[in-house]
């Protein structure tokens, strides 16, 4: 517990330290934003379908998967394989997110508050599994929860700056790819072991994707009013959790069915084409 605030006084210091939510000049009526109760509420809904369900429908995957019983170790092989080239790219993409790759002599100290909010989240993440308080699947469930409401703050502070073209047809598909994703690589922690049920699976879609009209409404309301280098320096921290959240189920989804050279020729077979599959949505996402 000593250690645990250590952290949490830590990670205090140096958000005050470091963020600074300057608002904007008052004057400008370009940089105020309207909250619009129309707009919010189409916002909020285009989140929902855009995140809600594309994640319920990749936690429902192990339904799927489970009722073939000829074909159930086949099955697990092929979503373990899937599974793990997703969860590769993911790290890829939660590192980019987190701003690990633009370390510099200028940002070292951000750098170092996001390193401790990352030790610090991972640290829960065993912790809290270890002592049989909740299962994998809900921890990582949390911890897309997070990344979602990162990523409603994003799409909530794009629309309130009038960015709402952003959002076109390759890009949003892209995004619901990525939510699928996402569900699938959750209901994989199932597979082997209990077997879910319906309420389940609605509880772990509505904790990974609802956090994002929060993210939403945060976004949309402060956009315009803060500066947005320092928007997107508080994304890059909840970001960092999102790196956790990944590593913590890397082990989990490695293969543990056998090593005989078919099953693992089959496993890294699916690798690669989890791999090709989120390579195609990130190629989506930049048109």
């Amino acid at each position: 517990m000593r250690h645990l605030k250590l952290i949490l006084l830590l990670i205090s210091i140096f958000l005050i330290t470091n963020i600074h939510l300057v608002a904007a000049d008052t004057n400008d009526a370009s940089e105020q934003v309207d909250v619009n109760a129309t707009t919010i509420s189409i916002i909020i809904i285009l989140a929902i379908l855009s995140s809600f369900f594309p994640i319920l429908l990749g936690y429902f995957s192990v339904k799927i998967m489970e009722e073939n019983k000829k074909m159930i170790e086949f099955n697990f092989v092929r979503a373990y394989g899937l599974s793990f080239g997703f969860s590769i790219f993911l790290l890829y993409d939660y590192l980019n997110l987190s701003g690990f790759f633009s370390l510099s002599r200028s940002n070292l100290l951000q750098h170092i508050g996001i390193v401790i909010v990352f030790l610090f989240s991972i640290t829960f993440f065993i912790k809290v599994e270890n002592y049989g308080k909740l299962k994998a699947v809900y921890l990582w469930a949390i911890g897309i929860g997070i990344h979602s409401f990162s990523e409603g703050i994003i799409m909530g502070f794009n629309f309130a700056l009038g960015l709402a073209a952003a959002f076109s047809l390759l890009p949003l598909i892209s995004f619901i790819m990525h939510k699928i994703i996402e569900g699938f690589i959750g209901a994989t922690l199932f597979l082997g072991k209990t077997k879910p049920n319906y309420r389940q699976l609605i509880n772990l879609s509505m904790i990974s994707a609802l956090p994002i009209v929060g993210g939403v409404l945060v976004g949309y309301i402060i956009g315009g009013r803060y500066n947005n280098a320092d928007i997107g320096r508080l994304t890059l921290f909840l970001f960092a959790n999102s790196v956790a959240a990944i590593i913590f189920i890397l082990p989990k989804i490695s293969l543990i069915i056998d090593h005989n050279p078919k099953t693992i020729t089959i496993y890294y077979k699916w690798i690669i084409f989890g791999l090709l599959i989120f390579f195609f949505s990130v190629i989506l996402h930049n048109f």
